[in-house]
């Protein structure tokens, strides 16, 4: 069927071969530079009048130790908290509260210091 056009079909021009080497080019010898290591923090009312409970989530690489101490108006039980990251970098803590107020986070993950803080309301 002729759609009215030229029937020829046109061959790209086929384009200079590149050169192989076998030393890698010294962007790929560099390693990427390591993720910092991150805090997320977020609360819940998990017995209204009674508790709330801060919620803790930190990113760093696998297998990292984690140490954390929370300050503010109305922690109930030990302030401070541990332990080692899982082999994708994650690890999660908790604590309970039993007034509003600020409370804020310092600690380190893998030698690096992280804090971060919540306002309970």
């Amino acid at each position: 069927m002729d759609s009215g056009g030229t029937s020829e079909s046109q061959q790209p021009s086929p384009l200079p071969a590149e050169t192989a080497s076998a030393e890698p080019s010294p962007s790929h010898q560099q390693s990427p530079s390591p993720e910092p290591a991150a805090i997320s923090m977020r609360y819940e009312h998990v017995k209204p009048g009674e508790y709330s409970e801060i919620y803790a989530d930190i990113t760093a690489k696998p297998v990292v130790y984690v140490s954390l101490t929370i300050t503010g108006p109305g922690i109930i039980g030990n302030s401070a908290k541990s332990g080692t990251t899982d082999g994708e970098g994650y690890i999660g803590f908790t604590w309970q509260i039993n007034r509003y107020g600020d409370y804020i986070i310092n600690g380190t993950a893998g030698g690096q210091s992280i804090s971060s803080s919540i306002s309970v309301k």
